[in-house]
């Protein structure tokens, strides 16, 4: 568990390990327990979801040679924050300008209008809203880096009781570093709460999904928060050579 301090020593990146996960998990959960997107997917779900869900993300990411995990850690060697960097290959989806018009169309009404519910959405409304946020994300994603090879944010969390000196920052550095070692654009998939660090980055908006969580919410969840827009931000830095 990261230290509970208003200052914090010297910071360090180094590679995360296998001993590491149990950390790793519990600073992702800690940093999204807010966040008003991650706790409505939640809903209806066991208590410990996020958690079970992230095991399988960073179990994967572990396995996944073009995947690396980076640790912020302190002195004392406390993680303190991490981020999943992936190099993306370059890779052709090969979509009809007819195909992007109708899974355009399809997202926007469905968003817009989630009353026009299918069998699956009346169950769960909260899983095709997530499915609509990922068709999103995959749309936005192909537009700008279809065919090119690439480095993605795939996670960036620091511990609440660290947020605030920079770590997040050094993390996405880190990714942007070695991006411009090779030439390559970075993506990152940013939520109202971190879209500005991005941008002090370099990164650029591209595009933007905005939901009405309001629309969404299951009726026994309507009191417990203001559900208002909730916007993704699609960020891109341009490729910096410099070899």
């Amino acid at each position: 568990m990261a230290p509970k301090s208003d200052t914090l020593g010297a910071v360090t990146l180094t590679s995360a390990t296998l001993d590491d996960v149990p950390a790793l998990i519990e600073i992702h959960t800690s940093a999204f327990k807010s966040d008003l997107f991650s706790s409505l997917m939640l809903s209806n779900r066991p208590e410990d979801a996020h958690q079970v869900l992230m095991r399988k993300s960073v179990d994967n990411w572990m396995e996944d040679s073009c995947a690396q995990i980076i640790k912020a850690v302190d002195t004392d060697e406390h993680v303190l924050g991490w981020a999943c960097w992936i190099l993306k290959p370059a890779q052709i989806v090969a979509l009809s300008a007819d195909q992007n018009l109708k899974d355009t169309a399809s997202t926007e009404t469905t968003s817009q209008n989630p009353k026009k519910k299918t069998t699956q959405q009346e169950s769960d409304p909260t899983r095709v809203l997530g499915g609509l946020m990922h068709a999103e994300a995959v749309k936005w994603q192909n537009k700008y880096l279809n065919g090119k090879r690439y480095m993605v944010l795939q996670a960036l969390a620091t511990h609440p009781s660290s947020q605030g000196h920079g770590i997040g920052t050094k993390l996405v550095q880190w990714g942007v570093d070695k991006a411009d070692s090779e030439g390559l654009v970075c993506w990152a998939h940013a939520s109202p709460s971190g879209h500005f660090l991005y941008r002090n980055n370099g990164f650029e908006e591209v595009g933007r999904s905005e939901f009405d969580l309001g629309k969404w919410v299951p009726d026994e969840m309507r009191g417990e928060r203001e559900w208002a827009m909730y916007t993704f931000r699609y960020m891109l830095r341009p490729a910096i050579n410099v070899t």
